[in-house]
C-alpha cells in the first residue's frame, strides 16, 4: 500500500499483529521515501495465552449424548490447521478431529458429551493446536 502524506502531515497507520504461539518476539515496519530514505522501526511483541471459553453446560441422561457446537476462529492471513485434542476423551469428543480455515474465516466443531456417571459432575478441555506452526520450515 501507499501512504503520502503532505509536508508536516501525520496520518495513522493500522497494523494487526494475530500471533499463532504464546511468547515475545521482535519485529519490524519500515517506511520509505524517495527523498528521506527508510524509516525504520522496531516492534516489541507480546502474545498471551487465550483465556478458556467456557461452553454451556451439557446436561443429558445416563447412556444418550448431547451434541453442541463450538466455533475455531482464524483471523489472520494464513491457511491455517489445527487438531484438536480432549483431555477427556471417555465424556468428551468432537468432529472433526483437524480443522483447515482458509484466512480470515471460522469453522464449527461438534462437541459430543457422553455421561459416564451420576454421583459426580464431569468436566473436559478441549483444546484447539495450531499444527501448521510444526509444519513450518
Amino acid at each position: 500500500e501507499e501512504l503520502i502524506l503532505p509536508g508536516g502531515g501525520k496520518a495513522k497507520y493500522e497494523m494487526a499483529y494475530h500471533p499463532l504461539v504464546v511468547g515475545n518476539y521482535e519485529g519490524s515496519v519500515t517506511f520509505v521515501n524517495d527523498l528521506v530514505g527508510e524509516l525504520w522501526y522496531k516492534l516489541l511483541l507480546s502474545s498471551l495465552a487465550p483465556e478458556p471459553k467456557a461452553m454451556p453446560e451439557f446436561q443429558c441422561e445416563l447412556g444418550q449424548h448431547q451434541s453442541k457446537e463450538l466455533t475455531i476462529t482464524n483471523p489472520s492471513s494464513d491457511y491455517l490447521v489445527f487438531q484438536l485434542f480432549s483431555d477427556n476423551p471417555r465424556n468428551f469428543t468432537f468432529s472433526p478431529k483437524t480443522v483447515s480455515l482458509e484466512p480470515d474465516s471460522e469453522a464449527r466443531v461438534v462437541v459430543n458429551y457422553v455421561p459416564s456417571s451420576l454421583s459426580h459432575a464431569e468436566s473436559g478441555k478441549i483444546t484447539a493446536k495450531c499444527v501448521t506452526m510444526d509444519l513450518a520450515p
